[in-house]
């Protein structure tokens, strides 16, 4: 079994662009820096990708309307729940940073990033603390998040060509992770990760030669049927 680091392509773009722009080092970092980082990098859209997965009855209208129909739904309904529930997350995020990350690490980070760099094995815990601390807005953005997938797929009817949800990872992906054969569509990392290939631009999507070296993430292998 093979391993990747992040389970959403996008972040593996993330180091390039932010140490394109690099910041100054300081003592401490005021709040309205940590605010702009809890918006830049909101943690929302990750958990709501984790939470609509997970959710066999999401999964099963996803299958419904076939792949392509349905990651498209995903990432325009994540967007738009992501206007309204963003800002509303900040507050509890910059709480959590404060919380778990020792200042001066937050200080000399390069990149300052939750996602990619120095910063991002605080990451998983920061993320249980905003679940601790802001359940409620979590969990009304992930009713929205459900209901906004819901309406954008109602009027498809349900597919009935097989090849709709058949998923080939690229070789460089399925290398990485370990894949031998198509997307397992009931698997929640991997439909994760498929939509993740499926959505990001081709001449932004990176080409992964080789392994990382540490800090694994694992991708699941299918279940048996």
């Amino acid at each position: 079994m093979k391993f990747m680091r992040h389970t959403e392509l996008t972040t593996m773009i993330a180091l390039a662009t932010l140490t394109a722009n690099p910041v100054a080092a300081q003592s401490a970092l005021p709040d309205q820096a940590l605010e702009q980082l809890a918006t830049r990098e909101s943690r929302l859209q990750q958990y709501l990708s984790k939470a609509f997965y997970e959710d066999p009855e999401m999964r099963a209208e996803f299958k419904r309307v076939g792949f392509a129909n349905a990651c498209r739904a995903v990432a325009d309904s994540r967007r738009e729940v992501a206007v309204e529930f963003v800002p509303a997350l900040v507050p509890a995020t910059v709480a959590a940073i404060k919380k778990i990350v020792p200042e001066q690490r937050l200080a000399e980070a390069r990149p300052r990033s939750l996602s990619v760099g120095p910063l991002w094995i605080y990451a998983e815990r920061i993320d249980e603390e905003i679940k601790r601390t802001a359940p409620e807005i979590l969990a009304s953005a992930t009713a929205a998040m459900r209901k906004s997938f819901l309406k954008r797929t109602s009027p498809y009817a349900t597919t009935r060509i097989a090849a709709d949800n058949i998923v080939r990872p690229r070789a460089d992906i399925a290398g990485a992770v370990g894949l031998k054969d198509t997307y397992d569509l009931d698997n929640p990392a991997q439909i994760r990760l498929a939509c993740a290939e499926f959505l990001i631009s081709p001449r932004d999507r990176p080409t992964i030669t080789s392994e990382p070296a540490h800090n694994y993430i694992l991708v699941p292998p299918s279940r048996k049927r």
